[in-house]
């Protein structure tokens, strides 16, 4: 009847071809990718989750411009700060920064007048500025220079480690998102 069924040899050699051909293809396409992939079409940069976390700083007197009639100011705060670490490694670079964080603070808040702070406004400006200050940035939401605004002292290898590689600002790994204050007094 048909050509192709008379010789069983022929037709047994078929399914064979057809498996080599896919397989050589398939392999083909592998290489290929493997090989082109990462000079040819560029991968998505993978978006990786930030974990948010709630860091006590502590309770911090401070001395206020007394022109309002008001000497002190009395704030406890918490910090939520974002990283893409997991959490005993966000654990370990809050403790790092803490000391500057609480530099920062206490420099940010000093000598302010109680009318700057008083209303909500005046609140919500100061947590702005505060939190741009404490991810090391100046008031203008530029990179701090190294050593400068950010409230950074101590070591010199300690500033080093917190460096950026050119512009020398400070290299952040746990980003401030939130501020809390728990308690704001002045006296």
């Amino acid at each position: 009847m048909f050509g192709i069924l008379r010789s069983d040899r022929g037709l047994a050699k078929l399914p064979l071809i057809i498996v080599l051909a896919v397989v050589l293809i398939g392999g083909g396409a592998f290489v290929g990718l493997k090989v082109l992939g990462g000079k040819g079409a560029k991968a998505a940069p993978k978006e990786v989750p930030l974990t948010s976390s709630v860091h006590p700083l502590g309770t911090f007197v401070i001395n206020l411009n007394p022109t309002d009639g008001f000497k002190y100011l009395k704030v406890t705060v918490a910090l939520v700060v974002k990283s893409p670490l997991p959490d005993d490694k966000i654990k370990a670079e809050t403790a790092k920064e803490k000391y500057r964080w609480s530099d920062v603070l206490v420099k940010s808040l000093s000598g302010r007048t109680y009318s700057e702070i008083r209303t909500d406004e005046g609140r919500l400006k100061l947590e702005q500025q505060l939190i741009r200050l404490l991810n090391g940035e100046t008031e203008k939401g530029e990179p701090a220079r190294k050593g400068a605004a950010a409230g950074k002292g101590g070591r010199a290898e300690d500033r080093d480690e917190h460096a950026g590689e050119k512009s020398g600002h400070p290299k952040i790994k746990v980003k401030v998102d939130t501020i809390y204050f728990s308690e704001f007094v002045a006296q």
